[in-house]
């Protein structure tokens, strides 16, 4: 049974966080997945276009560099750090708030 994914978002976030959570590059991916390598980063890419799009326009043009981009870019650097340090902030607040689930992230 195929998965059905509704929300891009959702399905761009988990197909990318999802490889690098088992240390899989996307060569090694596309050979388990028994595809090319150049078709499974254009899944990547397309859910990744998938999630600028859902953006207002006034915003796409500024969040694409940063999402549309080769890992080893500066620009994708900076945003995953930006993400997790964004990450933390919420942990925080969380722990702040009584939250103790969020005290092993």
């Amino acid at each position: 049974m195929p998965l059905l994914f509704d929300d891009n978002k959702l399905f761009s976030i988990q197909l990318k966080d999802a490889r690098k959570n088992m240390n899989l590059t996307q060569a090694k991916c596309a050979e388990y997945l028994n595809i090319s390598t150049t078709f499974y980063k254009e899944l990547e890419r397309n859910a990744c276009e998938k999630l600028v799009n859902t953006l207002p326009k006034e915003m796409q043009q500024g969040i694409a560099p940063f999402v549309l981009t080769e890992e080893e870019s500066v620009e994708y650097k900076l945003m995953k750090a930006a993400d997790r340090l964004s990450a933390y902030v919420k942990c925080l607040e969380e722990i702040r708030s009584g939250n103790s689930e969020f005290s092993k992230a």
